[in-house]
């Protein structure tokens, strides 16, 4: 019970306390304490409105009124903007209890310090330059400029524009239209240092108008004609005209093909018209080009366009066909003319004329595109001279006869024409003229490396011959696998000495065109052919067993022909009356035990009919005329060992009969 009151008496102390606390903080106030520090008490009640102010505006109004008696004049000359900075950090300070003024004087000083601060730092901000272009100044802005956004490493700045579409924040200038009014333009550095004042400088600036009306604005492709149409040195044309915007079809004559010399060149001629106002547009520019790139690939025909001659032969002794090219370097087309096409036709074919020589005028007439250019050549084709062989016509024994022995062409004399002939890979060419020979007089050699043949004129029916214009004959040695084709159809007592030779014989009309394959020889008439042959395949064999054979397609096997080696000239000579594949064979040993022998039928011979005459040839499957054997046992005669046989047989049966009587 004594606690309980003990209690009661110390709370009530306590509350006692803190009334008498409480009202001595009421009588200490500001205001009594202003008193003492001789503070009217309106200028406290002043300071405790902006100690306790948080807002920019209040803030403002507490540190403007009047009742404060401070020296604004400072502060008067901050922009709105500056004045509002300041008041934000101070209401930004009593949001934090933290009252900064306790005094009026307190309040003086604290704005002349800010004002202070923002004065040195707008003397910073005035220093930054506008770094303009070339010629350009504050009063004549033609071209956008730099502007700094950071001075001295301190202030870093912002830059305003009152008309941004003339000059932009970031310093470009879109100047007036021409015959429009300059335009002034404020363009404000707006900077904030490392201590948070907000600090503004404004600049004005005039922007000219253009000087020149706006030029039309062109397309790619306008802009391309116009460096072709302007170009001054050969380099820009070039450029200009091989660029693809154009479209030029640069390979429609082959320019691209052309050298940079040739390029060059024919560029010269094309600027001096374009600078001399000869060309107009581009399509004559075009068309320009095109004629000069002409020009140039044939103004290169005429300075190498070269006759190819075969090996030995030069434009002073020609013998064979010459190579007549049909197209130049650069892709000009070529054709021949000749004033003698009986020596030298057009497409190069060479017929020598029969004893002195003859010069032969060659023009080449080169085009390309309209441009045209020729070039004469002229080239000596070497006679033939030539052995005629007298022909003394045999007696006549009557009327008849000596009417069919006269000759139409008593001035014609048989001879020996030696032909041209042209290599080609494995095949050997040679060509007449068919009207050389109609007569059929004459014997065409053709003579190769290791080939003589001689060709009577009269193997071609003269009937035959209407509408071409020469005759060819090939010799080709046959490709390995055609050969082993062939070969595989020998018969097992023969071998191949050397390879397999087809020969050809063929008619071309005047157009080079294929008139007839000559395969039957005309008038019972015989190609002799000459082979020469060497040591090394000769050798190890028996040269009287070589046999020349050709190869029937119809029945598909080899047929003996003959022929004959001679060894002092190393030559097989054979004589054919038709062409096809041909090899030169041995024959060889076989081994007759594995060999089926055919015996006759003696007693029905079998008998061969036949209504044409068969060539003089023998075929491998031929019959050859029964021999007698020779005698390989004794002397005795077979008719005695049959009686004998006879005898033995009598005497045997006569024992056996005699045996059974016995028995």
């Amino acid at each position: 019970m004594n606690n309980m009151k003990k209690r009661k008496k110390i709370f009530s102390q306590i509350i006692t306390t803190v009334i008498s606390m409480m009202f001595l903080f009421s009588i200490i106030s500001p205001v009594n304490v202003s008193a003492l520090t001789g503070i009217t008490t309106e200028q406290s009640i002043a300071l405790r409105q902006l100690n306790t102010a948080t807002e920019p505006k209040a803030v403002r109004e507490a540190v403007e009124n009047p009742k404060l008696s401070i020296d604004l004049s400072k502060y008067s000359t901050f922009s709105n903007e500056q004045k509002d900075y300041l008041a934000t950090g101070i209401g930004r300070e009593n949001s934090r209890n933290n009252r900064l003024f306790s005094s009026p004087q307190a309040v003086e000083d604290y704005v002349n310090w800010y004002v202070n601060r923002v004065a040195e730092y707008t003397k910073q901000l005035a220093k930054i330059q506008i770094r303009f272009n070339y010629n350009d100044d504050a009063d004549h802005v033609r071209s956008s400029m730099s502007l700094p956004n950071l001075y001295n490493s301190v202030i870093y700045v912002r830059w305003t524009s009152d008309k941004p579409d003339v000059i932009s924040t970031t310093g470009v200038v879109k100047r007036p239209a021409y015959g429009q009014p300059n335009e002034v333009v404020h363009l404000t550095a707006n900077s904030i240092d490392g201590g948070g004042f907000p600090i503004t400088d404004t600049r004005n600036l005039t922007v000219l108008a253009e000087e020149t009306a706006p030029q039309p604005q062109i397309t790619p492709y306008q802009a391309a004609v116009n460096a072709v149409m302007n170009a001054y040195i050969v380099s820009n044309l070039r450029v200009a005209i091989e660029n693809p915007i154009l479209h030029i079809d640069l390979s429609k004559y082959n320019y691209n093909k052309l050298s940079n010399e040739m390029k060059n060149n024919l560029l010269i001629d094309l600027l001096h018209d374009i600078q001399g106002r000869k060309l107009n547009n581009i399509n004559e520019v075009i068309s320009a080009l095109n004629k000069y790139t002409c020009k140039s690939i044939i103004n290169d025909a005429t300075k190498h366009l070269d006759i190819v001659y075969a090996e030995g032969d030069s434009k002073e002794s020609v013998t064979k066909n010459l190579g007549l090219p049909t197209n130049s370097t650069y892709g000009a087309s070529v054709t021949w003319e000749s004033n003698s096409v009986n020596c030298v036709e057009t497409n190069g074919i060479v017929h020598r004329p029969v004893g002195d020589s003859a010069a032969v005028t060659l023009k080449a007439t080169m085009k390309m595109g309209d441009e045209v250019g020729q070039l004469d050549y002229i080239v000596n084709v070497k006679g033939v001279q030539i052995t005629t062989i007298p022909v003394t016509p045999s007696t006549p024994t009557n009327n008849d006869d000596a009417e069919k022995s006269v000759d139409n062409n008593p001035t014609s004399t048989p001879a020996a024409v030696k032909l041209n002939t042209t290599k080609d890979g494995n095949k050997v060419n040679a060509t007449e003229r068919v009207d050389a020979i109609k007569d059929g007089k004459d014997t065409l050699i053709i003579k190769s490396d290791k080939v003589t043949m001689s060709i009577p004129e009269k193997v071609v029916y003269t009937d035959g011959l209407s509408g071409s214009d020469y005759i060819k004959v090939t010799q080709e040695v046959l490709p390995s696998d055609r050969a082993k084709e062939l070969f595989s159809a020998l018969p097992s007592n023969v071998a191949p000495l050397r390879d397999a030779i087809n020969f050809t014989m063929q008619l071309f009309d005047s157009n080079n065109n294929l008139i007839k394959d000559i395969h039957e020889f005309a008038n019972g008439q015989k190609v002799k052919i000459v082979i020469s042959l060497t040591e090394d395949q000769i050798k190890n064999v028996d040269t009287s067993k070589l046999s020349m054979f050709y190869f029937d397609e119809t029945k598909k096997q080899w047929v003996e022909m003959g022929g004959s080696f001679d060894k002092e000239n190393m030559t097989f000579t054979f004589e054919t009356p038709h062409f096809t594949n041909f090899a030169i064979m041995t024959k060889v040993a076989t081994d007759t035990t594995s060999a089926k022998a055919e015996i006759p039928n003696t007693a029905a011979p079998t008998k061969i009919e036949t209504s044409e005459v068969l060539p003089n040839t023998v075929a491998l499957t031929k019959v050859e005329t029964p021999k007698v054997l020779p005698k390989t046992g004794s002397d005795l005669d077979f008719n005695i060992v049959l009686i004998a046989g006879c005898v033995l047989a009598v005497l045997g049966g006569l024992m056996l009969t005699r045996r059974k009587a016995a028995n």
